[in-house]
C-alpha cells in the first residue's frame, strides 16, 4: 500500500469515528431532553386539570363547557388534545366523553414525552369524568392532580441523575463504538 492510501484510510476512520461519536452523543442528549420534557409536561397537565376543576367549581360550568374554555386558553403540549376533545363534545355526535377522551389520548398524546403509564392515567381520567356528577368530577380532578403531584416529585427527584446518565452513556457509547471501528 502506498503512503497516500494509508493516510486516506486513516482519515476515513477518524471521520467515521467522529460521526459515530457525534450521533451517539446526540442520542444521549435527546433522551435526556425527553426525561426533562416529561416532568415539564406532567406539571403542565396538573395545572390544566386544576384549571378545569376551578372552572367547574367556581364558574359552575358543565364539563364540556369547561373543557372548551380550557381549550381556548391553554397553550402547550396538551392544547391540541383539549381543542379536539372540546370540538367533538360540542358536536353532540352521540359519542360519550369517556370514549372521545380515551381515543384522543391514544392518538394525540403519543406525540408527547409522557410514557405509556402516564397516557393510561390520562385515558382513565376520562372514564371517571364521563360518568360523574359535578361533585365527583371535582373530587376526581383533585385526586388526579394529587397523583400527578406525586409523580412530578418522583420524576423531578430522578430527573437530574437520569439526564446525566443518558448523556454520559451517549458519549461513552460513541467512544466504545469508535474504538471498535478503528
Amino acid at each position: 500500500m502506498m503512503r497516500g492510501d494509508r493516510r486516506c484510510m486513516l482519515a476515513v476512520k477518524v471521520i467515521g469515528g467522529v460521526l459515530v461519536m457525534g450521533a451517539s452523543s446526540a442520542i444521549g442528549w435527546y433522551e435526556a431532553e425527553r426525561i426533562r420534557q416529561r416532568t415539564s409536561e406532567l406539571r403542565e397537565l396538573e395545572q390544566a386539570l386544576m384549571m378545569l376543576k376551578g372552572d367547574i367549581r367556581f364558574a359552575k360550568t358543565t364539563l364540556p363547557e369547561a373543557i372548551a374554555r380550557l381549550a381556548r386558553y391553554h397553550e402547550g403540549s396538551f392544547a391540541e388534545f383539549f381543542r379536539v376533545v372540546s370540538a367533538e363534545l360540542l358536536e353532540y355526535s352521540g359519542v360519550s366523553l369517556n370514549e372521545i377522551w380515551r381515543q384522543r389520548t391514544e392518538e394525540i398524546l403519543k406525540g408527547t414525552a409522557l410514557n405509556a403509564k402516564d397516557r393510561e392515567f390520562v385515558a382513565s381520567l376520562g372514564d371517571m369524568l364521563g360518568v360523574a356528577d359535578v361533585q365527583l368530577q371535582q373530587n376526581t380532578l383533585e385526586l388526579a392532580a394529587e397523583r400527578l403531584s406525586g409523580e412530578i416529585a418522583a420524576a423531578s427527584e430522578k430527573e437530574k441523575d437520569r439526564m446525566y446518565l443518558c448523556r454520559a452513556l451517549g458519549v461513552l457509547g460513541g467512544v466504545f463504538l469508535t474504538v471498535l471501528l478503528l
